[in-house]
């Protein structure tokens, strides 16, 4: 029998243990892709507005794929996060040298926040379950990202914005706010600036009851720009 000379079986050794090693490393990352899976489909089991998450966010049976519909994703959107009362999508906004030329921009920022896909998806839906949506300035908005928690922390590199846009708010037939729609947004300094805007669902009669709890009559008469139906 011939024997293999030391450095061949140094090298088997080597391929054996390597070859070792990636099956380790492959089937660890099969489980946790399953955990991943897993915890998707438990928080979205969680949801208690299923027909509000289902008309923008979507998930496999398996929960291995997931994320904003294909004509919310084509606008720029895609899945932040997602619990039993609040659905949040993110986008990127702007980039810039410095965080000067950043506030600059959110400054002159001026987006249809009404009409963009993830809007008209928003709007549909309320109108197909028989609900109103109105329309509030960026005032309200500002209430609503103050008595919210937001998806981000702010960051000593950080700057936010709570009051660039419109917010939406769904109304039942008897007047009580059903969902809402709410932006914000935070720029993050890494290489550049960049910039992102955060789309939170809000749903569910304890966010709703807060809501109404919070925000005094006034705030509602002072911001309201138009009620879509």
């Amino acid at each position: 029998m011939k024997l293999l000379n030391p450095c061949r079986m140094i090298l088997l050794f080597c391929l054996i243990i390597a070859s070792s090693g990636c099956a380790q490393m492959k089937a660890l990352g099969e489980k946790m892709e399953n955990m991943a899976a897993e915890n998707r489909l438990n928080a979205y089991s969680s949801v208690q507005d299923k027909n509000l998450v289902d008309s923008m966010y979507e998930i496999s049976q398996d929960g291995k794929t997931h994320n904003a519909i294909a004509s919310v994703a084509s606008d720029g959107y895609i899945f932040e996060e997602i619990s039993s009362s609040v659905l949040v999508l993110k986008k990127d906004l702007f980039r810039t040298n410095n965080m000067g030329e950043m506030a600059s921009a959110m400054y002159s920022y001026s987006y249809d926040s009404e009409s963009d896909s993830l809007s008209k998806t928003y709007i549909n839906m309320a109108i197909k379950r028989g609900n109103i949506v109105k329309v509030f300035k960026p005032k309200m908005t500002k209430v609503v990202n103050s008595i919210f928690k937001q998806p981000f922390k702010s960051m000593e590199a950080s700057a936010e914005w709570y009051d660039r846009d419109v917010t939406l708010i769904e109304f039942d037939s008897t007047a009580r706010p059903v969902s809402i729609l709410t932006r914000a947004h935070q720029a993050q300094t890494s290489l550049g600036v960049n910039s992102y805007l955060y789309a939170s669902v809000l749903s569910g009669s304890a966010n709703m009851r807060y809501f109404e709890n919070k925000v005094p009559n006034s705030i509602f008469e002072d911001t309201l720009l138009r009620e879509l139906d």
